[in-house]
């Protein structure tokens, strides 16, 4: 969660909630920052289940090893 692409993300989500709260008259930044805070947790979540499923390969590799 912490590379350039997804820090970038989490401050355009924090900027979208900044101008919602300055102008709450359109709801669309909130509707974008709600959007930018799902894409950023929903690609943290599959590159972990990504990171586990290859460290689990690379564990049973060693297995073979004599």
């Amino acid at each position: 969660m912490t590379q350039f692409f997804s820090l970038l993300l989490w401050a355009g989500a924090g900027l979208c909630f900044v101008a919602y709260y300055l102008d709450q008259s359109d709801p669309a930044n909130l509707y974008l920052g709600i959007v930018l805070v799902i894409v950023v947790t929903l690609t943290c979540v599959v590159t972990y289940m990504q990171n586990a499923k290859s460290e689990a390969l690379m564990a049973s590799f060693k297995k073979f090893v004599p």
